[in-house]
């Protein structure tokens, strides 16, 4: 198991300046390698905008899920709140 504390360091850098700070690729494979047979994200925000941000990081639509919030308005108990989405949505 692995926590990401700060996603942003695995996306793709949008200048120099980012990719100064980008978690290094091949220490990334190390950590992440791309062999997993499944990789599950684990978030308290919107599952699709952490699996955008870390794309790098994703397996595809038959290897990844996510899991995270989901605003249907209120407030939401527990199951409401964790709801299995595909890398990609629902």
């Amino acid at each position: 198991m692995v926590s990401l504390l700060e996603p942003g360091r695995f996306r793709s850098p949008r200048d120099s300046m980012q990719a100064e700070h980008r978690f290094a690729t091949r220490g990334s494979n190390e950590v992440f390698p791309r062999d997993t047979r499944l990789r599950v994200f684990v978030c308290h925000m919107r599952p699709e905008e952490l699996v955008g941000v870390c794309r790098p990081l994703d397996l595809g639509l038959e290897r990844t899920l996510a899991f995270g919030y989901t605003n249907h308005g209120g407030t939401l108990d527990t199951a409401g709140l964790l709801t299995l989405h595909e890398s990609l949505g629902e």
